[in-house]
Parts: C-alpha cells; structure tokens; sequence
C-alpha cells in the first residue's frame, strides 16, 4: 500500500469523528511528503500514532501537536535516505519530543540573547536559525527560561539582527549527533541507531551509549561502550564529542594520543593515564572462538623461537583469542579438561598443558605458526 493511500485511509479515520481535524492534518502531510519522497518518515509515524494514540483515544490539540512535530522534525533536519531510515527509528519517542517555531526573532546587541517570548520546556534541544537566507545551527540546553543564547562562533554575525525564523526541537541523539570522525589517519563512523561503531569499515558492536555532559573544551559528549577488550581484560569504552574529538573513556575521559590498526588485526590505542603517564591499550578488533580439534592459524601473530628452549605463548594467544576467550582456555588446561596442540614452521609439534603456557621448543625451528586445542581426555 503506498505511502499516500495510508494518509488517506487514516484522515478518513479521524473525519468520522472531527472532519475540521481531518482536514487540518491533510495539509500537515501534504507538507511532510513533499520533504519526505521515501515514505519511510510518514509509514513509521501513522504506525506509532495508531498504535500509541488512536486506538487508545486522544485529543485533537495532542494529535495535532503530534503532527506538527514531524513536520517540525523533518523541516529542520537535512534529509537523505539514510537520516529518513534513522528518524523513522525514534519517531516511538514524539512523546518527550518538543517542537517551537517562532518568526522575526531578535537578537539582543549587548548579550546576543534571543528572547523567545514564551517558556520552554527544560531540555537539550537542537536550534536552527535563519537570517537573510544563511542557516546557523546550534546546539543548546535549556532550563525553564524565555530565551537562549547565542553561541560564541556566531555572536559577531547575529548581534542585534532579527531572525526570519527559528526553530528549537528536543536534541535527538540518534539524529543530531556527528557521526564521521577521523582519528590519526583513521575514519570512525558513530551509527547510534544500528548501535555499531566502524573504525575503517569494521564493525564494533555497542553495548550502551549514555550522554557525557557538556564541557567547555568540546561541547555536548556520549560514552560509548563497546563489546571490546584489551588483551589485558580492560572495557574498551570512548567518549565522543560534538566538536570531533574522541577519549578514551575509563571513569573521566582520557586523551588519546596514538591510536592504530597493527598486523593481527589489533586496534593499539596510545592514551594519557591518570599520572599523565602515557599507556597502551592492545585490543583485538576479531578473536577468534574457541573451537576443538580446529587448527587456528596465527599469520602475522605467528610467534619467533628460533633459538630458544621454552617459549610463553600466553601473550599472542591473548591476541588471538581475546582476553574472555583466553582466560577459559587457561581455565580449562589448569583443569585439566583441554590442552593445547602447538604447532612449528617444521612441521614438528609440541602438547601443551601448562596453564602458564610454556611450550618446548623443538630444535632447529623458528616460529609457531599454529595451535589447535584438544580435548585433555583424549591425549590421556
């Protein structure tokens, strides 16, 4: 069914019971699919609207407000396919959403306050002014007052000018907030809808994103936390801002002062400690599973021996494995209910079953180039 037939088909259902409502909300959504070519804004919002309000009975002035703020939403916000794919995703949350619209607005000349003539409702919000066809954007928070500021980069432009329109709507996260970042060479893209944080096109799963406050350095910051670990057992966590900078995040927010991508697949992330010290975090972006009597092949982790008797493979099977992979691997040889088949660049082998992971090296080889764990009773 298109997009314009579920329009139709939910104004025919609001005439039977308010035919001046219905026709109010029409030329709403004549506006709304013109900024909205793909449907997918409209589709989710007659969703969320018949499934939160119409079958539950609502007011005319709260549907209309409901209405109004897509239109508000979509007007302020600069649409492209997968912004719309976003939005659609939050349109559940209209319910603590705020939309104000004011026109010829004037800026103050002493403090560049903008008096807005009514009180709003305390929130983040996300502003969109404009002023003789230029748009400024800006982010702001507000605490039950009758006017914001200006910030700082555009004080000198709009000092004592009159805004042909402003627009305030509640700061959305999922929507508002940068999503390209670029870190030491690297591109970081922040996908909070989806929960995925890519570092060069891989893919980093997040557990949880909570707001980081506002600093004066780097305006409004979300923790991200992510399924990742240092070889050391560490959370790997960041802390973005709205200004492009990323910290790392253990408690307060560290400064990150290297961060790469080195043979093995490992994220190797250079950062300031609490003594402003300088620490490195090693984080393998894909361990591998724990899996028996499956060969793992360690490539460019493969481990040099040539010339020595003993060698501890704990250090590159913590790379390999992840740090949660390892701690069980280690767990069950000091159990005794696995071992670990080390394999040489000869061709020769060594079985181990030590849970400190010492491995005899046979002579005349020069590198482990593999491992297979074995079940324990089977080598018994």
């Amino acid at each position: 069914m298109s997009t314009r037939t579920l329009v139709e088909n939910f104004l025919e259902r609001v005439s039977k019971s308010d035919p001046r409502l219905s026709k109010e909300l029409k030329s709403i959504f004549q506006r709304v699919l013109e900024n909205d070519p793909t449907g997918i804004l409209v589709k989710s919002f007659l969703n969320f609207i018949e499934s939160k309000y119409l079958l539950k009975g609502v007011g005319e002035v709260e549907l209309k407000e409901k209405c109004k703020t897509l239109e508000g939403l979509i007007d302020v916000l600069k649409l492209n396919d997968a912004s719309s794919e976003q939005l659609a995703k939050v349109i559940p949350k209209l319910t603590n959403i705020r939309y104000y619209e004011l026109s010829d607005v004037h800026v103050q000349e002493v403090e560049a306050k903008i008096f807005l003539g009514q009180v709003v409702e305390s929130g983040r919000y996300f502003v969109r002014a404009e002023e003789d066809g230029k748009i400024y954007e800006w982010t702001t928070e507000i605490e039950s007052t009758m006017y914001i500021r200006v910030p700082s980069r555009y004080v000198d432009e709009l000092r004592g000018k009159n805004l042909e329109k402003l627009q305030l709507v509640s700061y959305i996260p999922e929507v508002h907030f940068p999503k390209d970042y670029s870190l030491f060479g690297h591109k970081l893209k922040l996908d909070i809808v989806n929960k995925n944080l890519i570092i060069d096109r891989r893919e980093i799963k997040i557990l949880e994103v909570a707001e980081a406050g506002k600093t004066k350095a780097h305006g409004f910051g979300l923790i991200v936390k992510t399924n990742l670990k240092s070889i050391e057992g560490g959370e790997v966590n960041f802390a973005f801002y709205e200004d492009g900078d990323v910290s790392l995040y253990s408690a307060e927010a560290r400064t990150i002062h290297n961060l790469k991508i080195e043979k093995g697949n490992l994220l190797v992330i250079t950062y300031a400690t609490k003594n402003n010290m300088l620490g490195e975090s090693i984080i393998p972006l894909e361990p591998k599973e724990l899996k028996l009597r499956t060969p793992i092949e360690l490539g460019e982790l493969s481990v040099n021996v040539e010339g020595k008797n003993n060698v501890k493979v704990s250090e590159a099977l913590k790379k390999v494995f992840g740090y949660d992979n390892f701690k069980t691997l280690q767990e069950e040889i000091e159990n005794n209910e696995a071992g670990l088949l080390v394999k040489f660049d000869d061709g020769s082998v060594a079985y181990c079953r030590s849970p400190k992971l010492s491995v005899h090296v046979p002579e005349g080889t020069k590198k482990i180039v593999a491992v297979e764990i074995q079940s324990a009773k089977k080598q018994q």
